[in-house]
C-alpha cells in the first residue's frame, strides 16, 4: 500500500482548522502549542533518528496545531474594531472580484490598501465588501484601484434556523465588514492593467457577444457555464436545477480544465509537442482562465491536480490522485483556511473523492462507466446536499449521465465561441448559437423531469453527527467486500440491491425525528410568523409575515427556506390570525409551494382582498377552511391542543381586534399567541373570565402601546415574553411595555434584537434559546 505522507499531513492540518473553529482558544495558545510541537519535533529528530515513527507523530501533531493557529489567525480581525459598526470610513483599495448584481446595483470585494475612521488608521482589516447603491453606471473590473467612503456595517448573520449565514460566509473569506456607499462616493484612481486588465476586457467582450446573440435565459445559463456567473439564472430555474442535482454544471471545474487543455495541446501540436512545452502551455492557459473567472475553488482544485499530473508525466513518475488532491487542499487552505467550511470547497472535493474512490467499486457491481461516475459523485456528495439543500435527488444519477455528455459538447462550443469573441467576433456567432441551442434543449429536458413531484425527496437538515455517520458508511462500504468475504457473494448476486441499500441507509441516517414540542417565533421583520411542531410531528404555521408596499417576499425568502431546512413540504394546519398583510401576505406567497392539510382563520370579513385570494386558492386545491371562534378547542394529538379565546362568534370587529387568540397547551406548558389584539379585545377576554395563563406570551400587536395592559400581563403570568418586531415607524415595541417585564425580571425576547426565538418543551419544563445570543 502506498504511503501517502502528504495526505496524512494535510488531513491533520484540516482537523486542526476544525479545532480552531469550534474550540474557543485564543490564537496565542495555538501558537504556543504549535511552537512546542515544532520544538519537540526538532528534539526528536536530533536524538531519536533511529525511531522515525516518533518524529512522524510529532510532525502530525505540529500540523494539527498549526491548522488551528492558522485558522484563528485568519479570524483575528473579527475581534478588532467592533465599535466600527455604523461609523463612516474612507479608504483605498484594489477590486479583486468581478462585480455582482444583487440587492444593490453592485457588490465588490476589495483588498484594502488604506482605511481610516475619524482620522484613525485601521490596519487590521485586509478585505471589505462594498455594497454600491443605485447611481451612475460604473465599471470596476478586478485590478481597478479605487477610493471610497461610506458607512461600515457588520454583515447580517443567520436570523432564522435555515437562513444562509452571510456573516459566516464572508468571515470564512477573511471579510468582516461591509461598506454601504453610492457610486458617486467611489473614485477610480487607476484602471485595471496588465494580465488582469486584459482578461477583464476579454470577459466583457465575451459577455456582450453572448447577451447580444442569445435570449436572456440561455445567455444567463451560458455565462454561468463559462464563468460560474449565475446572476443571470432565475431563482425558479436555480431551484429546479438543485432538485435535479446538476448545479455542478455551473461550477468551473475539471470539465472546463480538460477541454481547455485539450484545445491548447491540439493547437500546440502544429508547432511543438514535447512534455516541457505542454507544461508551460498548459500552465499559461490555466492562469489566463483564472483571471477570466476569478477565484473559484473547484477550478483551483482541478488546476492544481492537473498541473501535478503534467509534472508527473514530465518527470516520469507515477501520478497519485490522492496526493494531488491533498496538495490542492493544502494550497487552498494555506491561502484561506476558512474555505474548509464553505459549501463549494466541500462539494468539490467530495465529488472528486467519489469519482476516484467510489466509481471503480460501482463499476465492479456492473453499473457501467458513465452511470458509475455519476452515481459515485452523487453518493459522496449526498450528505452535503441533504445538509445544505435539504434534498435528495432521485433523478440525479441518470440525469447527470445525459447532462455531462451534452455539457461536454456545450463546453467545447462555448469556449471556442468565447475565444473567437475576443479575436474575431463575427466567427464566434455559430458556436455561441449552437451552444445556446444545446443549453436550451438540455435545460428543458432537466426542467421537465425535475419538476415532477417524485424527482427529489425533501429531508430535514441532518445534524453534523449524522453527516459524519453517513460519510463513515460511504467510505466503509467499498472495503466491506475485502474485509467480509460474504459481502463479495452478496455484491455478485445482488448488485443493484447493494447500491440501493447505500442510498437507503444514508436517507435513514439523515432523518432525525422530533421528540419534543417545538414553538419557533420566526424573525420576519415587522410581522408575525410562528412555526409549531408537536411531539408526534404534526405541524402548524401561524401567520407568515409580510412586507406591505414592497416587492420583497417574506414567504419565499424567509419562511419557505426555514420550512425546507426543517424538511417540510407539507403543513398540517396553516393558521391566519387576521388579514393584515404583515401576517397574511407570507401565507399567500407560501400556498403555491407547500401542501396544506387545512386552513384556519377567524370569521371572514366581507370584501377583503387578501382573504379572497387565499380562499380562492384553498377552493382550487381542495384545502378545508375552518373559521374559529372563542370557546372552540382544536385537538392536535394526545396531550396537545389549542384553545380559541377570541374572537367571539357575535364579534363585529375587523382588523386587529378580529385577531385569533390561541392558547397552545402541551401537558403542563402553555403558549399564548395573541395576534394583533388591542386593549378593547383584551378587556373582552378578561371580562369573559377566559384562562389566559401561559408560560410564554407572544406580546399583542408587536408590543404596541395600544395593547399595553398590565392586568392582562398579570393574568398571563408568563415566564418569558416574545415580541415579533422589525424596523418600524410606530415606536414598537413601546418602551413602557419593555420596562414592565424588565422591571419584574421576566425574560424579554425581541426578534429584532435576537433573531428567531426557539422554544422546546417536554410537557413539564421549557427551554428557550435565540439565534443571536
Amino acid at each position: 500500500m502506498m504511503r501517502r505522507h502528504l495526505f496524512l499531513l494535510i488531513t491533520l492540518f484540516c482537523i486542526g482548522i476544525i479545532l480552531g473553529r469550534f474550540v474557543p482558544v485564543s490564537p496565542d495558545i495555538w501558537a504556543l502549542l504549535t511552537g512546542g510541537a515544532v520544538l519537540l519535533n526538532f528534539l526528536l529528530f536530533l536524538f531519536s533518528k533511529s525511531d522515525l515513527r516518533r518524529v512522524g507523530i510529532s510532525l502530525l501533531l505540529c500540523a494539527c496545531f498549526m491548522g488551528a493557529f492558522w485558522y484563528d489567525l485568519s479570524q483575528y480581525p473579527a475581534s478588532m474594531h467592533k465599535e466600527l459598526d455604523g461609523q463612516n470610513i474612507t479608504g483605498e483599495g484594489m477590486v479583486i472580484t468581478y462585480p455582482r448584481d444583487g440587492e444593490y446595483s453592485l457588490s465588490l470585494v476589495i483588498r484594502v490598501n488604506e482605511l481610516s475612521s475619524g482620522g484613525n488608521e485601521l490596519p487590521h482589516l485586509k478585505k471589505l465588501v462594498l455594497k454600491v447603491t443605485a447611481g451612475q453606471e460604473s465599471d470596476f473590473p478586478p485590478g481597478t484601484i479605487i477610493s471610497f467612503r461610506g458607512e461600515m456595517k457588520v454583515p447580517v448573520g443567520s436570523r432564522n434556523p435555515g437562513d444562509f449565514d452571510y456573516q459566516e460566509y464572508l468571515a470564512n473569506q477573511g471579510i468582516f465588514y461591509e461598506v454601504g456607499c453610492t457610486a458617486v462616493s467611489l473614485q477610480v484612481l487607476s484602471e485595471s492593467s496588465g494580465l488582469r486588465g486584459l482578461a477583464a476586457s476579454g470577459r466583457e467582450r465575451i459577455r456582450t457577444n453572448i447577451l447580444k446573440l442569445l435570449p436572456s435565459r440561455e445567455s444567463g445559463l451560458l455565462l454561468g457555464f463559462l464563468f460560474g456567473d449565475t446572476t443571470g439564472i432565475s431563482k425558479e430555474d436555480w431551484e429546479i436545477y438543485q432538485r435535479a442535482g446538476v448545479l455542478h454544471l455551473f461550477a468551473i471545474s475539471g470539465l472546463h480544465v480538460a477541454f481547455m487543455l485539450g484545445v491548447a495541446y491540439f493547437l500546440l501540436s502544429f508547432f511543438m509537442d514535447g512534455p516541457i512545452s505542454r507544461v508551460f502551455c498548459g500552465t499559461a492557459v490555466l492562469i489566463i482562465y483564472y483571471f477570466l473567472i476569478g477565484w473559484k475553488v473547484s477550478f483551483v482544485r482541478a488546476s492544481i491536480m492537473v498541473f501535478l499530473g503534467m509534472l508527473a508525466v514530465l518527470t516520469g513518475r507515477k501520478r497519485d490522485i490522492y496526493t494531488s488532491a491533498a496538495l490542492a487542499v493544502g494550497v487552498i487552505l494555506i491561502i484561506n483556511p476558512g474555505e474548509l467550511f464553505q459549501m463549494g470547497f466541500q462539494m468539490s472535493f467530495a465529488a472528486t473523492v467519489g469519482i476516484v474512490y467510489y466509481a471503480a467499486y460501482l463499476k465492479r457491481l456492473g453499473l457501467g462507466r458513465f452511470l458509475s461516475s455519476a452515481l459515485a459523485a452523487q453518493i459522496t456528495t449526498m450528505p452535503l446536499i441533504a445538509y445544505y439543500f435539504n434534498l435528495i435527488s432521485i433523478v440525479a444519477p441518470p440525469l447527470n449521465v445525459v447532462a455531462v455528455m451534452v455539457s461536454t459538447l456545450i463546453a467545447s462550443l462555448g469556449l471556442v465561441g468565447a475565444l473567437l469573441s475576443c479575436l474575431v467576433p463575427i466567427f464566434a456567432k455559430p458556436f455561441i448559437l449552437a451552444a445556446g441551442f444545446l443549453l436550451y434543449l438540455l435545460s428543458e429536458f432537466i426542467l421537465n423531469i425535475a419538476n415532477c413531484s417524485w424527482a427529489a425527496i425533501v429531508v430535514p437538515t441532518p445534524s453534523l453527527y449524522y453527516v459524519f455517520i453517513a460519510f463513515a458508511i460511504i467510505l466503509f462500504l467499498p472495503q466491506a467486500v475485502r474485509l467480509f468475504p460474504y459481502m463479495s457473494f452478496l455484491a455478485h448476486r445482488f448488485k443493484t440491491v447493494v447500491t440501493a441499500l447505500i442510498i437507503v441507509v444514508i436517507i435513514i441516517a439523515c432523518w432525525p425525528q422530533p421528540a419534543q414540542m417545538e414553538v419557533i417565533f420566526l424573525d420576519v421583520g415587522q410581522g408575525d410568523s410562528v412555526f409549531i411542531r408537536t411531539p408526534r410531528g404534526h405541524t402548524l404555521l401561524v401567520d407568515g409575515g409580510g412586507t406591505p408596499g414592497t416587492d420583497y417576499s417574506i414567504g419565499k425568502r424567509v419562511v419557505r427556506p426555514f420550512l425546507l431546512r426543517e424538511g417540510m413540504d407539507k403543513i398540517d394546519m396553516m393558521v391566519m390570525s387576521h388579514n393584515h398583510l404583515d401576517h397574511s401576505e407570507g401565507l399567500l406567497e407560501l400556498l403555491p409551494f407547500v401542501k396544506v392539510g387545512s386552513f384556519l382563520m377567524p370569521p371572514r370579513e366581507e370584501n377583503n382582498e387578501i382573504e379572497e385570494k387565499i380562499l380562492k386558492h384553498c377552493r382550487e386545491e381542495s384545502i378545508p377552511v375552518l373559521e374559529l371562534v372563542s370557546g372552540e378547542k382544536v385537538l392536535l394529538e394526545k396531550d396537545v391542543y389549542m384553545e380559541v379565546l377570541h374572537p367571539q362568534a357575535t364579534d363585529e370587529e375587523i382588523g386587529n381586534n378580529h385577531s385569533l387568540v390561541l392558547r397552545l397547551v402541551y401537558r403542563d406548558v402553555e403558549w399564548l399567541l395573541t395576534g394583533d389584539i388591542e386593549n378593547k379585545a383584551i378587556e373582552d377576554i378578561l371580562a369573559r373570565g377566559e384562562s389566559v395563563r401561559a408560560d410564554v406570551l407572544k406580546l399583542p400587536h408587536h408590543g404596541s402601546i395600544s395593547s399595553c395592559y398590565p392586568e392582562f400581563y398579570q393574568a398571563v403570568a408568563p415566564r418569558a415574553v416574545v415580541v415579533s418586531v422589525g424596523f418600524n415607524l410606530y415606536n414598537q415595541p413601546h418602551p413602557l411595555v419593555r420596562e414592565y417585564f424588565v422591571d419584574r425580571s421576566i425574560p424579554y425576547y425581541s426578534t429584532k434584537e435576537k433573531g428567531a426565538v426557539l422554544t422546546k418543551s417536554d410537557g413539564r419544563s421549557i427551554q428557550i434559546k435565540t439565534m443571536n445570543y
